[in-house]
């Protein structure tokens, strides 16, 4: 059995500001076998406080002096001999920054890119960030086909779909249909247009909900708000929105454990549609497969990956009725949940065993 002196030490560096959902799965890896340590932005700390095996943290805010922020990072590794660095997302400037700082250091560093393109064009990611790291993740084997790293580059694939359930139970009726939308409201990476402009012109099932799982700002998308005031106040009541804050982590928990299918809305015509058909993902994905909440997709992505198993597809003018299908029959719903509990590809064991493999390597 391992004690604290013999524990390796690594720490999880998170200074973009989101992705905190990829973070909890990495903890749970590690905590058994590593003295984990937890680098980020301040706001972010209050989702992560919870959690059991983080030994140190060091919270930052950002809008600051970056020479400040560097200098205090490279003296809390260097105080806390941390021997690895997991990077949560590696494509911001702050990030290049740090590990060129730390180029003749010891430590082993690890990133992990949110879009996957950054490894194929960016000249920052291969030429700047690269000359320290050499080990990068993506979160999902799909992407890997797409990617064509620089030479020495190792690329490998995990799945953060461990997420702490700290959420109270929600009263639900039975044979409610709850239809859940993750992320922030942005007109630009989701087609709400469509969803709601089909919900005024068709209506919803009465024992559906839809809900919005993010926060929604009304003075960004002016548009939406607009669509959402015009529904007929009884159809509005199906619909759940939050406030612009940061949805906290147990209640976003309450309302996924109650979810009964998740819908991205990536519809063609959305802000960088191509890149969810080979370098992207959507959040939502790994949110299904950790919830066990089976993805309803457009058509697209009926070939892509896990989806081709684990999600069910429509044709966008076709949504209203599919919605109608799934709340008269949940059977389809109930197959494609007991399938992704089946699969052992989202197993803790198989995905601990890939993320140590990579982040460990020499």
């Amino acid at each position: 059995m391992h004690n604290q002196t013999e524990k390796k030490t690594i720490a999880l560096l998170e200074l973009g500001g989101s992705h905190v959902e990829c973070l909890y799965a990495q903890v749970l890896f590690l905590q058994p076998t590593h003295e984990v340590h937890v680098i980020c932005n301040r706001h972010l700390w209050p989702e992560l406080a919870h959690m059991e095996g983080i030994s140190g943290h060091q919270l930052h805010d950002t809008g600051g002096s970056r020479r400040q922020v560097i200098a205090q990072v490279k003296k809390y590794l260097k105080a806390h001999h941390i021997q690895y660095l997991v990077i949560n997302t590696t494509e911001i400037s702050l990030v290049r920054d740090l590990v060129l700082r730390l180029l003749f250091s010891r430590i082993n560093i690890t990133g992990i890119v949110h879009n996957a393109r950054k490894l194929n064009n960016s000249f920052t990611m291969r030429k700047m960030t690269g000359l320290k790291v050499k080990k990068f993740f993506v979160l999902n084997d799909a992407l890997l086909a797409h990617i064509h790293a620089a030479k020495g580059t190792a690329v490998s694939s995990f799945y953060p779909v461990f997420f702490p359930h700290t959420g109270k139970p929600l009263p639900k009726q039975e044979g409610e249909c709850w239809v859940g939308v993750p992320g922030s409201i942005d007109g630009s990476r989701r087609d709400y247009t469509t969803l709601l402009e089909q919900i005024h012109t068709h209506g919803l099932p009465p024992d559906m909900k839809i809900i919005f799982l993010g926060g929604f700002y009304p003075e960004r998308d002016p548009d939406i708000a607009a669509r959402l005031n015009a529904l007929p106040p009884d159809l509005r009541q199906q619909l759940v929105t939050f406030g612009p804050e940061l949805v906290p982590q147990p209640v976003f928990d309450s309302w996924m454990r109650q979810t009964d299918v998740l819908l991205p809305l990536l519809h063609p015509g959305v802000h960088k549609f191509p890149e969810y058909l080979t370098t992207r993902i959507s959040g939502a994905y790994n949110l299904s497969f950790g919830y066990q909440v089976p993805l309803l997709m457009e058509q697209s992505f009926s070939t892509w990956g896990d989806l081709a198993q684990h999600a069910l597809f429509y044709a966008v003018p076709d949504l209203p009725a599919v919605l109608r299908q799934l709340a008269a029959n949940p059977a389809p719903l109930h197959a494609k949940r007991a399938g992704i509990a089946a699969d052992p590809k989202f197993s803790l064991a198989v995905q601990r065993a890939r993320y140590l493999a990579l982040a460990e390597q020499a």
